[in-house]
């Protein structure tokens, strides 16, 4: 035993064959999810050298010389579970740790990678080991947190983390993690020898208790993901978020953080069918178990009170009188609907008043603007076609307001019910003609609806009515409401009036769901402002004030 060697000591990130281990081991979602970046980092093939001793250069002791080397440690991450132990000369089994213990197979890096799991949508073994793949995943979770990209889970990391989850801090009754001056459990290694490799063994195997089927573990972690996904929808909803289509996307985005909130496209079947799958079985169980009463949804703060009296107080173009004034006498024609309840409207509909002309938003899946056609004036009421394109970024508008073919829209057929011709480009910012026209389109509109149930209303000014008839009808549309009216019947008639519109939190008819968001802002608003007038909206058959 007269010669020695010496070690050429390599991180073991610079070994390809580790890598491949670890990729083995965290599975092809692992691979998928992290291979781009670790072929990115530009990773050296190169394996560990061994160099004999006898060289042509005299050896020279490291303590003889003139100044004593300093002495570095190298840290670096050990590969994963089977480790080969190696053996000294005589026959000693060394243990497969570095001088500095590390916070391997600690409880703490359990729960990490089990909510790196659960918000990321991955598979990481839970062996409680910073090994690469895990520290990968936590780099990508600071990345898209907006955190220091350091694969180190300090306080702001773990914060975030729970924050993600939806809760459970890794201390709440969590074992303490192991580290310097916890005692490990010991355990015997009796490595048989091998002809292929002297020196080396293999551990001897773990017990058939130890064992464990993996589709019953693939199970359990898919069963841990959607239960923290379910706990982090109830605490959005309890907040005051009801639109079931933010809630789907926040949940697949945490599933595929790679996306960067980029929208599915019609090339992606399979996510687009699990995205449905989030929003069957995830979400719209949330919004239907989780609602509280509409009274208590939305929250009007004193400022969107002032900015409501102050808009009703302002002067009408060409009138003197103010826009409260002008409601007022046109109450007649509102067919019972509040004041109170068309201010509120106003403020949430038209920011720009008489001069507001809505032209669609952009829909990134259908390439267009959505709706075709201009929504004018205070009411916004539907009129022309806009022909509206996204020109390099830019929206450009054919037509000019009141739209082509404004004749064929409730814009133009009420405007020619009341002046007997048709809207022009010069003449639609008429204060008193958009007025009229706005209430004769939200009292007709609710006019049909009430013919074909008049069962479920048997009062045109109750809440439910107001709600349904008149405020939804707008906002999703007539044959919309009619659908829901229509499958619900039995069940609507059944419950008192006040309890109808919470009824129907969460339902759907095919793939339209029932968003009450809209309608439920503007009646909470229109109750403040009833309450400083001192005057109430009924909620039960009877007049309004």
């Amino acid at each position: 035993m007269s010669g020695e060697f010496n070690f050429e000591v390599m991180p073991f990130e610079a070994y390809d064959g580790f890598r491949t281990l670890a990729l083995e081991q965290g599975g092809f979602e692992v691979e998928k999810e992290f291979g781009r970046r670790a072929r990115s980092r530009g990773v050296s093939a190169r394996a560990p050298r061994v160099m004999s001793s006898r060289s042509t250069r005299p050896s020279v002791s490291p303590f003889t010389g003139p100044k004593k080397p300093p002495v570095r440690t190298p840290r670096f991450t050990l590969p994963r579970w089977p480790w080969r132990v190696a053996s000294e000369p005589y026959g000693t089994a060394v243990a497969p740790y570095p001088d500095e213990p590390l916070p391997a197979g600690s409880e703490y890096m359990r729960w990490v990678q089990s909510a790196l799991n659960d918000v990321l949508g991955l598979r990481l073994p839970l062996h409680g080991i910073a090994d690469s793949a895990t520290r990968s995943a936590i780099r990508s979770f600071q990345q898209r947190e907006g955190l220091p990209v350091d694969g180190v889970v300090g306080p702001d990391t773990e914060r975030a983390l729970i924050a993600a989850r939806g809760g459970g801090s890794p201390r709440d009754g969590a074992p303490k993690p192991t580290g310097p001056g916890v005692p490990e459990p010991s355990e015997q290694v009796n490595p048989p020898q091998t002809a292929s490799a002297p020196g080396l063994s293999e551990p001897t195997p773990r017990s058939s208790a130890a064992e464990f089927e993996w589709d019953s573990f693939e199970q359990k972690l898919d069963d841990t993901r959607e239960s923290a996904e379910r706990a982090t929808v109830k605490d959005r909803v309890a907040t005051g978020e009801r639109d079931p289509n933010a809630l789907t996307d926040m949940v697949f985005f945490r599933r595929h953080p790679e996306r960067r909130g980029q929208k599915l496209g019609v090339n992606e079947p399979r996510l687009a069918a699990e995205w449905k799958t989030i929003l069957r079985d995830i979400v719209m169980p949330g919004l239907a178990h989780g609602h509280a009463p509409s009274a208590a949804r939305v929250k009007i703060s004193d400022r969107e009170i002032r900015a409501t009296l102050d808009m009703a107080a302002k002067k009408v173009p060409g009138l003197g009188i103010t826009i409260k004034e002008l409601l007022v006498r046109h109450q007649a024609e509102a067919r019972g609907i509040p004041i109170e309840v068309l201010l509120a409207f106003i403020h949430f509909e038209a920011g720009r008043l008489f001069d507001d002309a809505t032209a669609g938003k952009w829909n990134e899946k259908h390439k267009k603007y959505v709706p075709s056609f201009y929504e004018l004036g205070v009411f916004q009421t539907p009129a022309g076609d806009h022909g509206c394109t996204n020109e390099a970024g830019a929206k450009i508008c054919r037509y000019r307001p009141p739209g082509r073919n404004v004749e064929n829209s409730q814009f133009g057929k009420g405007w020619r019910r009341l002046a007997g011709a048709y809207p022009t480009e010069s003449n639609w910012k008429d204060p008193t003609m958009q007025v009229r026209v706005g209430l004769w389109d939200l009292s007709s509109t609710a006019d049909r609806v009430h013919a074909a149930f008049a069962a479920l209303f048997p009062s045109r000014q109750s809440e439910w009515f107001l709600r349904m008839a008149v405020l939804y009808s707008f906002a999703a549309g007539a044959g919309a409401a009619r659908l829901f009216l229509r499958k619900f019947k039995n069940e609507l008639l059944a419950l008192p009036e006040a309890k109808r519109w919470d009824f129907l939190q969460g339902k759907n008819v095919g793939t339209f769901y029932f968003n009450p968001e809209n309608v439920d802002k503007k009646m909470a608003l229109a109750a403040k402002l009833c309450a400083v007038r001192g005057t109430t909206i009924a909620q039960t058959p009877g007049g309004t004030r």
